[in-house]
């Protein structure tokens, strides 16, 4: 089965733009603006992308080898993942050394952000553990990382038709019932659910269902139609606004990141598969593809920026000088990881790609 609309090669319209779209709504939200920018729906978002161009890449190599080579999966993970996240945890060491910004860390809490356990360490930990500086996004990756311990193995059972896509459906469910089961009846706080692997991983999980919906054709069944999209695109709208404004502490607990999930399949499916409607055509859009390429580095060195600006007085928390100052500082970082830190090892990736491949 192949159509054209379905990403089973080549590059994907509008990811990129996404990626832009999601890294700038945790960069307002931490330049001060938290309370009107929903910072953590722009996690969410990170976490369903992965999810479904994950997916996306290991139903292409399956389909030209009929295998997935699980080494190859983990070596080219962690030649994407660790040499710009080291290079983050760097740059905010020399920050404090040189006393740009106040403050100080801990081996420990250094030794579970390269080894991805965070955040655990942020829930399990002493309120005394000393983090560096601007470091504390790095929970979200752990997230990520306990996820693609589990699914490549899952994965193969996907790609040999053992699991549906209904399978994946229920798995979706099964953690929104460990959300209430740890939220009613073991008491954990908001907190500790917002960053527990247990509870965050099914936004990651609604990427990977995303993925072979489409594969399996049934996106194209459900959503084809002017009418349709009108429908789909407005019930989404709908559950992503209630998502963010309605404030029971219980609901955004546990239904709220189910909503999101839901609500982001058709807005991504559409996005993908007509990048020139005038909705998202500016996904597509050369400066914000860029951006989008640069997303993960962004992300990564944004809040180390935003510490340094903050503290040495260049500009004020919830600013419009620290909005334009720090992006245009985050980017021309992520600009150097690009050029010098992810360039030199881009041939060691391409070649377990072309290995798997």
């Amino acid at each position: 089965m192949t159509n054209p609309a379905r990403p089973l090669s080549g590059q994907i319209a509008s990811l990129d733009g996404l990626r832009a779209f999601s890294v700038l709504i945790v960069f307002i939200a931490h330049a001060g603006f938290g309370d009107v920018i929903p910072g953590g729906f722009g996690v969410t978002v990170f976490f369903l992308i992965s999810g479904f161009l994950i997916t996306t890449l290991l139903f292409r190599e399956f389909d030209l080898t009929r295998d997935i080579s699980i080494s190859a999966f983990y070596t080219r993970r962690a030649l994407r993942i660790l040499p710009p996240m080291l290079f983050a945890l760097v740059l905010s060491m020399s920050a404090v050394q040189v006393g740009a910004v106040a403050g100080g860390y801990e081996i420990g809490t250094v030794m579970s952000q390269i080894f991805f356990y965070t955040n655990y360490l942020f829930i399990y930990g002493s309120e005394t553990n000393q983090w560096l500086p601007g470091t504390t996004v790095l929970w979200s990756l752990a997230v990520e990382e306990h996820y693609y311990i589990i699914f490549p193995w899952f994965f193969i059972l996907v790609a040999k038709g053992s699991v549906r896509s209904w399978h994946l459906a229920m798995a979706c469910f099964a953690f929104l019932m460990v959300r209430c089961a740890e939220y009613f009846v073991f008491g954990f706080t908001p907190d500790e659910i917002y960053h527990s692997s247990e509870t965050r991983m099914d936004s990651i999980l609604f990427g990977a269902l995303l993925a072979m919906m489409w594969r399996d054709g049934i996106l194209e069944k459900i959503f084809s139609g002017k009418r349709a999209m009108l429908l789909a695109l407005s019930i989404s709208v709908m559950l992503l606004l209630l998502s963010f404004l309605y404030r029971d502490v219980a609901f955004r607990s546990t239904l709220r990141y189910s909503l999101q999930g839901l609500a982001l399949i058709p807005i991504f499916y559409y996005a993908v598969t007509l990048p020139q409607n005038p909705l998202f055509a500016i996904l597509n859009w050369k400066p914000v593809m860029e951006i989008g390429v640069l997303s993960y580095s962004i992300y990564l060195v944004h809040g180390v920026v935003l510490a340094v600006l903050i503290e040495n007085e260049f500009a004020d928390n919830a600013s419009l000088t620290l909005l334009l100052g720090g992006f245009s500082a985050s980017v021309g970082l992520a600009f150097f990881i690009k050029y010098f830190v992810e360039k030199p090892i881009y041939k060691l990736r391409k070649r377990f790609r072309e290995a798997a491949a």
